[in-house]
């Protein structure tokens, strides 16, 4: 069976490009297709075959590619995918567009829906900037017709597949995406500092976190970089410490020896909860998408119910460490470790790939879509 992998661009690695890497790890000969690919940025992919389109010339898209997302479609439909049996599509935007051959099965990894044009509350821009708001108008139409195309749809979470039938109108099957929980560890030792990490944008709430701690002066570590990480280093006190981008080493040591991380975002499933979890520390978390399935309240951390400063600070307040057995949170985080997504992954391929050939209807199936 001659497999190819459809991802959305390769430009950053983060949490859907370590799902592609474990779909590639899968099936070694199957090529990826990807409109843009920066190797500087993601050497991870160095040695496979890596095919990308004519976006890959064009100005700053190796580095700013949702700038030529109303082009994104056009560059899938451009891949010739004739030659395979099985596409996976790899799809935060419009990867899932991609047009497989006739007697192929597509099966869709979905991050989560075209957030720019389905979530607008995840970016201001996109209420008030004209540009921005021009971009979700044209790409939208584009983004619901390609949601037909794959005749299978995988959803990385409950609240991902929630979104999938609201936005799309499509049932989807849940496979939790792979988390390297084996490469964290508990330790003997732990400080007395609570934990921010993630990239440091607007959907993601980071400044709700620093003016909680501006007002509890407890030590505060910030991990990560982003557009609004100016901004918040001039907001926060002495309390708080930035420390950007850190080794792996790094990260680790500050994974497992925090009193908690602290999660104020809606994500679609939340890699690192799980991998702080993993390190046997608890989560304070928003109650909202992929961490209200990964956090058991009093078991891996709490939940708190509310975006703001105020919530964080009662969480925070609440906060008993000493209650929270550390053997018992990597327990839970070793049941998203990436064997059981591998597991769970091929047999669904193989299943689906069986009724496939099986159902006769190649040419039928998604053919209006296409």
């Amino acid at each position: 069976m001659k497999v190819a992998l459809v991802h959305e661009w390769l430009v950053t690695f983060a949490g859907s490009e370590q799902v592609l890497l474990a779909l590639s790890e899968m099936y070694p000969d199957a090529p990826i297709f990807v409109p843009v690919y920066n190797p500087q940025r993601v050497p991870h992919f160095r040695g496979k075959k890596v095919i990308t389109s004519f976006l890959q010339r064009f100005p700053s898209a190796r580095s700013r590619p949702q700038i030529y997302l109303p082009l994104m479609l056009r560059a899938f439909e451009s891949f010739d995918l004739n030659e395979f049996d099985l596409v996976i599509s790899s799809s935060h935007a419009l990867a899932k567009g991609a047009v497989a051959g006739l007697r192929a099965l597509h099966i869709c990894y979905c991050h989560f829906p075209l957030r720019y044009v389905w979530e607008p509350r995840i970016d201001p821009r996109l209420s008030t900037n004209p540009l921005y708001k021009a971009v979700a108008l044209v790409t939208k139409p584009m983004d619901l017709h390609a949601s037909g195309r794959p005749h299978v749809m995988v959803a990385n979470s409950c609240y991902t597949q929630s979104k999938i039938k609201e936005h799309y109108k499509r049932e989807s099957i849940v496979i939790y995406p792979p988390v390297g929980v084996d490469d964290f560890r508990i330790s003997d030792e732990l400080g007395d500092y609570f934990l921010l990490a993630g990239r440091h944008v607007y959907y993601k709430k980071p400044d709700v976190v620093i003016e909680a701690f501006n007002r509890l002066g407890l030590p505060l570590k910030v991990m990560g970089s982003g557009p609004e990480t100016e901004a918040l280093k001039k907001m926060a006190r002495p309390n708080i410490q930035f420390v950007g981008y850190v080794s792996d080493e790094e990260k680790s040591k500050l994974f497992s020896r925090c009193r908690a991380l602290i999660f104020p975002g809606v994500e679609d499933f939340g890699i690192t909860p799980v991998e702080v979890m993993a390190s046997g520390r608890p989560v304070l978390a928003y109650g909202q998408g992929g961490a209200a399935e990964t956090v058991v309240p009093g078991v891996t951390g709490e939940l708190f119910l509310d975006q703001s400063a105020e919530a964080v600070v009662g969480a925070v307040r609440k906060f008993e460490g000493g209650k929270y057995d550390p053997a018992a949170i990597r327990s839970h985080a070793l049941k998203f470790r990436k064997s059981l997504f591998v597991e769970r992954f091929k047999k669904l391929s193989e299943v689906e790939y069986d009724v496939w050939q099986r159902s006769g209807s190649h040419a039928s199936i998604g053919a209006e879509s296409r």
